[in-house]
């Protein structure tokens, strides 16, 4: 009866890790199904090294958002990587144990944070300082790559 157990178990697991790659594959393939129509219609080198995204006049390239996005990305790990590999090894060579049992739970629990969580915090607090100290609006490319750190860490 426990070998029973332990199998439908397994499978149960095996269910689920494979609906959701389902769900993921599907999402994909949604995604690219409505996409393409755009794509085809732009031009796959427009729609990719295009500068202009105005989807209200068929405009639309999205070279600005990767490199957007890669830019964002290297500069949070500028940010995280040396904060959390100095804190990674102060933690397991030199900390306390009893602070390190009450610290690494509170640091694991900042996983737990939804990140819808991290941009509220980052387009109302983070956004405020940005603004109060440098100008603008607040919301730029240091703003996100503040909390992409803080979500990395």
């Amino acid at each position: 009866m426990k070998r029973f157990k332990e199998q439908l178990i397994t499978q149960l697991i095996a269910i689920s890790s494979f609906s959701s790659l389902l769900g993921l594959l599907l999402i994909t393939l949604f995604i690219f199904r409505e996409g393409l129509q755009i794509i085809f219609k732009t031009g796959p080198i427009n729609f990719i090294f295009g500068m202009v995204w105005l989807p209200l006049e068929n405009q639309f390239g999205i070279f600005p958002m990767i490199y957007t996005t890669f830019f964002v990305s290297l500069l949070a790990i500028l940010f995280s990587l040396p904060i959390g590999l100095s804190t990674a090894i102060y933690l397991n060579e030199f900390a306390n144990p009893i602070f390190c049992s009450v610290l690494k739970p509170v640091i694991e629990l900042l996983a737990a944070i939804p990140s819808v969580i991290y941009g509220f915090i980052g387009m109302h607090i983070i956004a405020k300082f940005i603004r109060t100290y440098f100008g603008g609006s607040g919301l730029s490319v240091l703003n996100a790559a503040i909390i992409l750190s803080i979500m990395i860490l």
